[in-house]
């Protein structure tokens, strides 16, 4: 290859590599609320799926 076509090759591989650090860094939200997001989460999962299932589980062993 000649270099023309190298320093090209670089070029491009270059701005892939900043529009994949900028595609990382838009989906890295900021830790504290990614944390307080997951927590809430986690709660209202507790909530509505795993204690409705609890209770009708209970009621069936208790026929």
């Amino acid at each position: 290859m000649n270099s023309n076509s190298e320093e090209e090759i670089r070029r491009e591989l270059n701005n892939m590599r900043k529009t994949l650090e900028e595609i990382n860094q838009k989906m890295e939200p900021d830790e504290s609320k990614s944390l307080l997001q997951e927590s809430i989460r986690a709660i209202l999962i507790g909530i509505f799926l795993v204690g409705p299932a609890g209770a009708v589980l209970l009621a069936l062993f208790s026929l």
